[in-house]
């Protein structure tokens, strides 16, 4: 391979070569290698009066190595090749002389019959040429693998007119274009050389690939226990992959693998993978080799909340004021790029990001309850990247908990008192309405249900007076009449649940 010279090297040994050429069959007859339009002709360094001037115009990929090299990086982005580059340098020869001797047509027949009977730089004319000029010395083309092969190119009269009015804007002179190809510029870095086999061994297993048809459950929490079932999972050495964490299974059989999820594992969507090494047995410890992996499936590892009160059924975290801080301890620790989410009911309160001083992971996760937020008894999960923890549940009562009351501390709406009273035709009833101060809350609209002595159900809404009073009416015969709050609506302030008489029952 060829080091940065390589390049250079072509041009001034084609240079040299039709030097040589040309000069025995036009007196003073040069070959030069500049720019057609650098300088006039006859100038030092500039185009020849009588000779050929060598230009490269294009270098481009060659299309049969270009890829050769590759992959010359592993997986940990060290070097396994060295990386090469492999080129074809495009040139355009143009003739000068006097005209109405012909020398320009002479040159160029004397060109093209020196170029077909040797179309090859050879290695001898190489090392001549980094051997005369200084510059050169340290080149390397002589050793390359490939000889530099040369070929006419066919230039239609369009791409001839593009070079010289685009490239060169000068006069058009009598030009022909050739491809060398090919060279190979090599990398300065050495890959690191592996150390040489010290031992051979053979051992012949049938191929069985493990698959991995389902896992169960499909949302866990952390500690439970992981069911891999699927074909072929039973190897002398089988562990499981959790994204890049492997882990020694519990249980392994040919069916199925009882697993645990380690403790390092993030929240969220993760994916599992089963891996079977082999052990060559080619000395003392073993050094299994990774022989077979299944496909990969995704489950959710559920975030969980530390609960430190009694058992179900109904754990709670107790009372949290409007505009207070509520804090749970979760497990796994939650890393510092994840999305956190608090979910009261259908309440969501988002986590606000973490700076980066922060630590990469935590277990204490601190909400800040908005001003405006619901009050109430909500059931508390905690969403980590969309996984959420679970709820206790209740065969009878659904879900349980885990509880926290949400309580209002200022611009509350409390119904303080309701009223039942029985009329000729039914049932009045008076619905009290205070703030936190025992301030009577004029026009807060009440929401309320009728429950009639059949059953069925009413709705209504009315406006509180001066007074505070919402009256409502319910006409029907005889027997039990309830009233029950809905919900009481005032611009900036919040319906309190846990501190108002929701219902009242009279019987007619």
């Amino acid at each position: 391979m060829s080091n940065y010279l390589a390049i250079a090297t072509v041009t001034e040994t084609l240079r040299q070569m039709l030097n040589a050429s040309v000069s025995v069959v036009v007196g003073g007859a040069t070959a030069t290698a500049v720019r057609p339009a650098a300088t006039g002709a006859g100038s030092p360094g500039g185009l020849p009066n009588t000779g050929v001037n060598v230009f490269l115009y294009q270098v481009s990929a060659n299309a049969a190595w270009r890829n050769m090299d590759l992959p010359n990086r592993r997986d940990d982005a060290s070097l396994a090749n060295r990386p090469r580059v492999a080129l074809d340098l495009h040139y355009l020869l143009t003739f000068y002389g006097q005209d109405n001797q012909l020398e320009p047509q002479r040159l160029l027949g004397r060109t093209v019959q020196a170029l077909h009977a040797q179309p090859v730089l050879t290695r001898q004319q190489i090392r001549s040429t980094t051997n005369t000029v200084g510059f050169l010395a340290t080149s390397n083309l002589a050793e390359e693998v490939e000889l530099v092969k040369l070929t006419p190119l066919p230039l239609s009269l369009e791409e001839l007119s593009k070079l010289w009015s685009v490239f060169f804007q000068t006069a058009y002179v009598l030009s022909l274009a050739y491809q060398a190809t090919l060279v190979l510029i090599e990398g300065d870095e050495s890959p690191r050389q592996a150390l040489p086999v010290r031992e051979r061994a053979i051992r012949v297993l049938p191929f069985q690939r493990p698959v991995i048809d389902e896992v169960s459950p499909q949302i866990l929490e952390p500690g439970e226990t992981l069911a891999i079932r699927g074909q072929n999972l039973s190897e002398d050495m089988t562990k499981v992959l959790f994204g890049r964490i492997a882990v020694v299974p519990t249980t392994v059989t040919a069916a199925q693998i009882e697993v645990t999820p380690p403790a390092g594992l993030a929240a969220g969507v993760s994916t599992v993978q089963v891996v079977q090494s082999v052990d060559f047995k080619t000395g003392s410890p073993a050094e299994p080799h990774r022989l077979f992996e299944s496909n990969v499936v995704a489950f959710v590892l559920a975030p969980k909340i530390k609960i430190n009160q009694p058992p179900p059924p109904e754990p709670v975290f107790g009372t949290v004021a409007r505009g207070a801080d509520f804090t749970l301890e979760v497990t796994p620790p939650i890393e510092r790029a994840q999305d956190v989410r608090l979910l009261l009911d259908n309440y969501t309160i988002a986590l606000p990001a973490r700076p980066a001083s922060d630590p990469p992971t935590r277990t204490s996760l601190k909400f800040k309850v908005p001003s405006d937020s619901p009050t109430g008894k909500f059931l508390v999960r905690i969403q980590v990247d969309g996984a959420q923890s679970k709820l206790v549940a209740d065969a009878v009562k659904g879900y349980t908990g885990p509880k926290v009351v949400i309580i209002c501390n200022s611009k509350c709406l409390r119904c303080t008192a309701i009223a039942l009273n029985l009329t000729a035709s039914g049932v009045e009833g008076l619905v009290t309405v205070k703030d936190e101060n025992a301030v009577a809350m004029q026009d807060s609209e009440v929401a309320i249900t009728w429950t009639l002595p059949e059953g069925t159900t009413q709705d209504d809404t009315r406006k509180t007076d001066n007074l505070g009073l919402a009256k409502f009416t319910i006409t029907g015969g005889s027997g039990e009449y309830i009233l029950a709050i809905n919900d009481i609506l005032k611009t900036d302030f919040a319906f309190d649940q846990q501190q108002s008489t929701l219902s009242q029952s009279i019987v007619k």
